[in-house]
């Protein structure tokens, strides 16, 4: 999570985790699927482990869970947006870096907001009151 002590990286879960304990394994999850990408798409180990890789791909992956009702489509679609925000941030990084400028959280705000309009397809369904995966 763009931390560079792993005690800081753990009180960041821990405190996602005590507000909801589901919400943290979708960040968890999420950050490792934006790390495997990273990886998969030969991004420098350094960058990877920093969490440059697997915060868009964590907050993805987030979004989908404190938005949604938890139904099976909605746990592929937090797992997928994980994936491909991970790949949507190594392309802006890319196209980004030419001007001198990072892509910071664009990704997820792109891979969420196309996600939204997914509401009523494949099964998923919008809470009506965005709160924490064990609320909606």
């Amino acid at each position: 999570f763009l931390v560079d002590s792993p005690y800081s990286g753990i009180g960041i879960v821990g405190a996602i985790a005590y507000y909801s304990p589901k919400l943290a394994l979708h960040a968890v999850g999420g950050s490792f699927s934006g790390c495997l990408v990273g990886l998969a798409c030969g991004a420098d180990p350094s960058d990877v482990s920093f969490g440059l890789w697997g915060y868009n791909s964590a907050l993805s992956s987030m979004a989908v869970a404190a938005f949604f009702v938890e139904t099976r489509s909605s746990i592929v679609l937090s797992a997928s947006s994980a994936v491909v925000s991970g790949a949507l941030f190594g392309s802006m990084s890319t196209f980004f870096a030419t001007s001198g400028l990072p892509c910071l959280t664009l990704p997820f705000c792109t891979v969420a907001s196309a996600g939204m309009l997914l509401d009523g397809l494949f099964g998923l369904k919008l809470a009506d009151v965005p709160h924490s995966p064990e609320k909606n």
